[in-house]
């Protein structure tokens, strides 16, 4: 049997993932939504799939608070400007990441105003660069952090499948390791 091509793996993988979303937003309807006007199963399924899609902060979070989860982050544009002549760039660190966005803290001041764009690179178990606008600038003046929210733009299928896939196996993986450890059982009486 030959390998899969990108495409074939890209499918194998978004099926169960919309499928997921259509069970989970089924479950979500509320009652008038599903008896209210006696559809049939298809209108509520589309009901449920254009719920998914409408609501993208539903995607799944990942909270990197424990770890230190490095980034690096290029502004590309700020506004109509493009910026190549003198970059913003620097390390920051990733506070959560989900399949549509992430947050991170920063330690320059970019606008939020503006159209900010951002190439943000961080490996997580295989190395990524996405695009993403600046949505959000929270900054405490306790520790002096400033704190971004970034919405991936144009990320791809392909990239979107593979982050949301390496996101779950980081939860796995976290809550196995925060799983008490089970005693062996003496079995001689």
């Amino acid at each position: 049997m030959g390998s899969l091509t990108s495409v074939e793996m890209a499918v194998l993988i978004l099926v169960p993932l919309l499928a997921l979303s259509i069970y989970f937003n089924l479950a979500t309807l509320t009652a008038d939504e599903k008896d209210g006007k006696k559809k049939g199963l298809i209108t509520i399924a589309k009901e449920a799939i254009a719920k998914s899609l409408s609501n993208r902060r539903r995607s799944y979070r990942i909270n990197f608070m424990d770890e230190k989860q490095s980034c690096y982050l290029t502004v590309i544009n700020v506004g109509d400007k493009n910026v190549n002549e003198k970059p913003i760039e620097g390390k920051g660190r990733l506070v959560d990441i989900s399949g549509t966005g992430m947050r991170v803290i920063f330690d320059q001041h970019l606008p939020v105003r503006d159209k900010v764009i951002v190439a943000v690179k961080f490996a997580l178990e295989e190395d990524f660069k996405l695009e993403g606008h600046v949505v959000r600038k929270t900054e405490t003046y306790k520790d002096s952090l400033i704190t971004y929210g970034i919405d991936f733009k144009k990320i791809s299928v392909v990239d979107e499948s593979r982050l949301i896939r390496i996101i779950m196996s980081f939860n796995r993986d976290k809550k196995r390791s925060t799983l008490p450890k089970r005693k062996k059982l003496n079995r001689t009486i």
